[in-house]
């Protein structure tokens, strides 16, 4: 009788621990945009995508954490609307990300509506660039990279699919060949 009460006890305990923690927004991260004359930011020219960004920017968060991260808008242009989508983001130092997103729990995207933003998205406040946070975060010099926001994939309601993957694949494969004449030309 004991070990039931107990049991019944640490479910409950448990129970209402998930329900207040799971109703704790997280705070908003602190960052910084960063300056074009360190990394020059991009949007691919996509005629025929749909799928349209209406703003973008490389961030570095403040806090002690430290890191960076891409920020972006999407909104459908388009006539139907859209289940999924997958969005590229490369630099011309050979790196990037690429961020599939499935609408399973907010529906699609009905054109002219904005996109949701990708899950396990952290909400950032941004605040003003000083002259001690550029000197901290170390966001002088000459500049790092260019970067290159693209549309990869649009998969719409109909079952009918965008894609512009050959595109990406030839961008990836240039900034291969740039950083490759960098890396021979510093070497002589």
């Amino acid at each position: 009788m004991r070990s039931m009460i107990c049991t019944v006890v640490i479910t409950i305990t448990l129970g209402c621990l998930l329900v207040t923690s799971s109703g704790q927004q997280r705070p908003k991260r602190k960052a910084v945009l960063v300056p074009p004359d360190h990394v020059l930011t991009t949007i691919a020219n996509q005629p025929n995508c749909p799928l349209k960004f209406d703003k973008v920017a490389m961030i570095v968060y403040v806090d002690a954490e430290g890191g960076g991260s891409d920020i972006y808008e999407l909104r459908n242009h388009g006539s139907k609307a859209i289940r999924a989508y997958s969005v590229a983001v490369w630099t011309s130092t050979g790196t990037g990300d690429i961020v599939e997103q499935k609408m399973i729990r907010s529906g699609p995207v009905p054109p002219g509506e904005i996109a949701p933003q990708p899950g396990g998205r952290q909400e950032v406040e941004i605040v003003p660039m000083t002259e001690d946070l550029r000197d901290k975060l170390k966001l002088r010099g000459p500049m790092k990279a260019v970067s290159v926001f693209m549309i990869l994939r649009v998969e719409f309601e109909d079952g009918s699919v965008y894609s512009d993957e050959p595109a990406f694949a030839a961008l990836q494969q240039y900034f291969e060949r740039v950083g490759a004449s960098l890396v021979n030309a510093n070497s002589k």
